[in-house]
């Protein structure tokens, strides 16, 4: 990705290591320098325009992701041929590394950086952060491997997510020299030990993709053997004096052809997670660059307009992504076709401004002596700036304090209020992982007793009801993650949920309050299966006892996390917190809300629509009234304690609790 150019610059002093070259030579003599060949630009090309393609289209491109791959075959054909002339001095060859990679690196890192400060909440902007200190370090692959998981955010959402690759080949420059520098003092066979080192990664990797995609996808010895296979070819190119350019052309057009079909259909057509489709493209690129540019393929790709487009492939793929995701993120989630083409229009303006006004009067004009200081100091100096945003948790000071409340809520603490891993257990849990202290007590003259029913949401909504209502009331808590109170729901849940109809049998609460994240669940339509569960639910418990059932009906389910689209509205809407918001938030709520509440009136059962309480024609409530910063959500949906407080006084004030 990085070793683009059409100079492919060597040393010019012999040391010890050239000499050690030269004397465990062959059959050939090392070579001096690196013929240029507009084919493997051609290929650059290719593969940026892939990766652009998926980035910009996913649903046109979905195996677009491969051009990654293509990528490090060359790199690391480019990377061993350099390494192996016999004028490679290791000083030269990273001063030569620092001049290519960092100058489009540190202006792509300034300009996150600025976007971030003025686009990014803190949380976000938290992140961004880590992941400027990561690339830094050219640890962005671990960095982003690290953050993997339930609760990681979105890739959209991640301006610098594609610098992972980068850091492979950062990685891959540190390690390789010094390898191959042993090799050939110890006179070891360059090329067995670089099919040897490709076999034990694909394998690894391979075994390492069953078990753990998500390694296998950012760790570098998971892909060292696309490296190790570019290095393959360098070293057949060494030992035989050519590649495949010298064989009938005929052959060399069977290879080619075949070789751009077979990436063409893994890019347009997979989207699978197997080692295959990165085996298909990896061995296409080997197949191109083995195949040489004097057939049919070779020389398409060494025409001018795919050339220009390899000379630029660096610049561009570090410029595209930012771009997409900034503007993604500024319009509130996904982008229009007339704006993401603007977005690609504008990366590949910025790339060529990169690569003709600084990279190469930088590599290859006047700059070139004294550039490498000032470089590395741009790296430290950003990574060390971004330090302080991880520090500081994104630099929260930049905003008002009452958006800096709202901001608060990407730190919420929504477990210790909710009873978690007490009486808020998690969706595989059996019916006894619920604490003592989540049932109802003994009874005692004139004392109510209430059982709270349902999902995390209705976790959520005992936090507020705890402190709201009489301290002496008792209120008993079985509330399971994505386990609505349905008694014929499948698995673990039914069963747990029948065990709570035999708590309702046995301790004859006053009232049961029942509620969910309803709309989650399947289809709330009249004669659908969900629809049956809540009435058999409802009569139930009416055959257990005397219990008044109170129904609270769905929750607005927002798009994104409800502070993100306050603090969206804020900066967007002259700088003031909204009252309500009248979009970001699913209108299937409103037909579920209507359903839920006509089985609940048919079965006899008491309804709170939070929908009548929360919305209006001009939107739904952000907030609790009276403070625009406490807001009703953390989330999606799930109820604050202010929120839930809010709810439970609602219901007092209609009588339903005691």
């Amino acid at each position: 990705m990085v070793g683009s150019g059409r100079r492919w610059p060597t040393d010019t002093v012999a040391t010890p290591f050239s000499i050690l070259v030269q004397r465990t030579a062959q059959r050939t003599s090392w070579p001096t320098a690196i013929q240029y060949r507009g084919d493997i630009d051609g290929l650059r090309a290719a593969a940026v325009i892939l990766v652009l393609g998926f980035h910009a289209f996913p649903h046109f491109v979905p195996g677009g992701f491969l051009g990654v791959d293509v990528f490090f075959v060359i790199s690391g054909f480019l990377i061993t041929s350099i390494i192996v002339s016999d004028t490679f001095t290791y000083k030269n060859f990273y001063a030569n590394r620092v001049r290519r990679i960092f100058p489009a690196l540190a202006l792509v890192l300034a300009f996150a950086f600025v976007m971030g400060w003025t686009l990014l909440d803190p949380e976000e902007m938290t992140r961004l952060s880590k992941s400027i200190v990561a690339s830094s370090l050219f640890i962005p692959n671990f960095q982003f491997w690290s953050e993997a998981g339930y609760f990681d955010a979105a890739a959209e959402t991640k301006p610098l997510l594609h610098l992972w690759s980068l850091g492979v080949e950062e990685q891959f420059y540190l390690v390789w020299p010094l390898f191959l520098g042993v090799l050939i003092s110890f006179k070891h066979p360059i090329l067995a030990a670089l099919i040897l080192v490709s076999l034990v990664s694909f394998a690894f990797g391979f075994l390492l993709s069953l078990r753990d995609t998500t390694a296998a996808f950012y760790a570098p010895w998971a892909r060292a053997w696309e490296l190790s296979l570019g290095g393959v070819l360098a070293a057949l190119n060494l030992r035989y004096g050519h590649l495949g350019y010298d064989v009938a052309g005929y052959r060399t057009d069977i290879v080619g052809v075949t070789a751009v079909l077979a990436i063409s259909a893994a890019a347009l057509w997979s989207g699978s997670t197997s080692p295959l489709p990165h085996l298909v493209a990896s061995g296409g690129a080997a197949a191109l660059i083995w195949a040489g540019p004097r057939g049919i393929v070779g020389r398409l790709l060494g025409g001018k307009v795919l050339v220009a487009v390899g000379l630029i492939s660096y610049p561009l793929y570090l410029w595209h992504w930012p771009i997409l995701v900034f503007a993604r993120l500024h319009n509130g989630g996904s982008i229009p076709v007339a704006q993401t083409l603007a977005c690609l229009v504008g990366s590949f303006f910025l790339a060529a401004s990169t690569y003709w006004l600084i990279e190469r009067p930088i590599r290859l004009g006047t700059w070139n002596r004294w550039s490498v200081v000032p470089l590395v100091g741009a790296i430290v100096l950003l990574g060390t700036v971004s330090f302080a945003g991880v520090s500081t948790q994104g630099f929260p000071l930049r905003f008002p304090e009452g958006v800096r409340e709202v901001l608060a809520y990407g730190h919420y603490e929504y477990a210790k209020e909710g009873r978690a891993l007490d009486c808020w257990v998690r969706a595989g849990d059996p019916f006894e992982a619920f604490n003592s202290k989540c049932f109802l007590k003994s009874p005692t003259a004139g004392r109510k007793r209430v059982i709270v029913w349902g999902d995390s949401h209705a976790a959520r909504l005992y936090a507020g009801m705890r402190p709201t209502l009489a301290s002496d009331l008792d209120i008993a808590q079985f509330t399971k993650d994505s386990c609505p109170p349905l008694l014929n729901f499948a698995g673990p849940c039914g069963e747990s949920n029948r065990a709570v109809l035999d708590e309702i049998r046995h301790g004859q609460p006053d009232t049961v309050v029942l509620f969910a994240a309803w709309g989650f669940y399947g289809d709330w339509k009249e004669g659908t299966r969900l629809d049956g569960d809540l009435a058999a639910t409802i009569a139930g418990i009416k055959a257990a006892g005397p219990a008044r059932i109170v129904v609270v009906g769905p929750a607005p389910r927002w798009s994104d996390a409800l502070p993100k689209l306050v603090y969206y509205a804020w900066l967007n809407g002259g700088k003031e917190l909204p009252d309500r918001l009248n979009g970001g938030f699913s209108p299937d709520t409103f037909a579920t809300n209507n359903r839920i509440s006509a089985i609940a009136k048919a079965a006899d059962a008491d309804y709170v629509s939070l929908v009548d309480l929360l919305c209006k024609d001009a939107g739904c409530l952000t907030h609790v009234p009276g403070n625009l910063s406490k807001l009703t959500s953390w989330d999606y949906g799930h109820l604050t304690t202010d929120g839930a407080a809010l709810v439970t006084k609602y219901m007092v004030e209609r009588q339903l609790l005691p």
